[in-house]
């Protein structure tokens, strides 16, 4: 069993597995790469492909961060308030935010007050 593993690894131009599952997978692989239309395998196999996984794998935990956080308060916030625009109200109370008596001024009274219906 091992030749054609090695074989199948250096086709794929990946390492060879170490496991019966590691195996398995390559084989689902070079099943999709035998059904692939024409192309060139040499671009397909390049190690192109393999660059910034470690990215994708931060990406997707922190989608599943938000995924959390969304769940747990989802039902606590009206649902049109995802699909608001609050930048206008972020670069005011930025704005004068910094002073002790910013949420005294006015003009971001009624800013705050947006939020509060959220």
């Amino acid at each position: 069993m091992q030749d054609p593993t090695i074989s199948l690894a250096a086709a794929l131009a990946q390492p060879v597995p170490s496991t019966l599952a590691g195996a398995s997978e390559q084989h689902i692989i070079a099943h999709y790469v035998a059904e692939a239309p024409e192309l060139d395998k040499q671009a397909l196999c390049n190690s192109v492909w393999s660059a910034g996984l470690e990215g994708l794998r931060d990406l997707i935990a922190e989608g599943r961060k938000f995924a959390m956080a969304f769940d747990q308060v989802h039902l606590q916030v009206i649902e049109t308030i995802w699909e608001k625009d609050f930048s206008d109200c972020r670069s005011q109370i930025a704005a004068h935010g910094q002073s002790l008596f910013g949420f005294l001024m006015e003009s971001i009274e009624p800013l705050l007050q947006k939020f509060e219906v959220c």
